[in-house]
């Protein structure tokens, strides 16, 4: 909607302010009329404002963007409706490398993927520690590399890559569960806590541990 600026009001430089008499808590006494200079000085002021905020706010185009999932812009100046177009983001995955992990961001979506090294060539017993003294029971704690905002899903695979013993021999022996936000104290946002639970087999072979977490930062 288009709105007019209002006339210019007693622009003469040469006009002055009729104060005598005025206390500005209070206003002019009673019985007393304020001097025609007064109200020219202050009608002269009031539409100079008005037209000041008119000119910043409505006058002057702007561009009005989307950004995200969709990708949009569109210029308003307050004369009409501003109808924004939008297209899909297919913005490039970002990858992010570190000494044990790599991080896939979808920028667009605030989504990360965590692929994480938890140990290569090693026994689950050597990695874990025991849980309340149940042989056949191991919990361990990983920090993530990063701090999400939420965690979405988490999982741990066993494998004998990398690992001396064949996959059925260790890695297909061990039931793997990565546990709930606040179990035994530990924050889904920074930390994986996994229970390994020994369903077959009695020897503790080398294996190798990875673990994928994707969630929102």
């Amino acid at each position: 909607m288009s709105i007019d600026k209002l006339p210019d009001f007693a622009t003469d430089p040469t006009a002055s302010k009729g104060t005598d008499n005025l206390n500005l808590p209070l206003g002019f006494p009673s019985r007393i009329r304020p001097a025609r200079q007064w109200f020219n000085y202050l009608f002269n002021a009031t539409f100079l404002k008005i037209n000041e905020v008119i000119d910043k706010k409505l006058d002057n185009s702007a561009t009005v963007k989307v950004s995200g999932a969709v990708n949009g812009s569109a210029v308003f100046d307050g004369s009409s409706t501003a109808n924004i177009s939008v297209s899909a983001n297919t913005d490039a995955l970002r990858v992010v490398t570190g000494n044990n992990y790599t991080i896939t961001y979808d920028d667009a979506r605030r989504i990360a993927i965590i692929e994480m090294s938890l140990w290569t060539n090693d026994s689950v017993v050597n990695q874990t520690t025991g849980d309340n003294g149940r042989s056949n029971c191991r919990v361990a704690t990983f920090a993530l590399p990063i701090t999400l905002k939420k965690r979405m899903s988490s999982s741990i695979k066993l494998s004998e890559e990398g690992a001396t013993a064949e996959y059925f021999l260790e890695a297909m022996e061990w039931l793997v569960n990565v546990m709930y936000d606040g179990y035994r104290g530990t924050s889904a946002q920074t930390q994986l806590c996994a229970r390994f639970s020994r369903w077959t087999g009695m020897n503790d072979e080398p294996i190798t541990a990875k673990a994928i977490v994707v969630g929102i930062f």
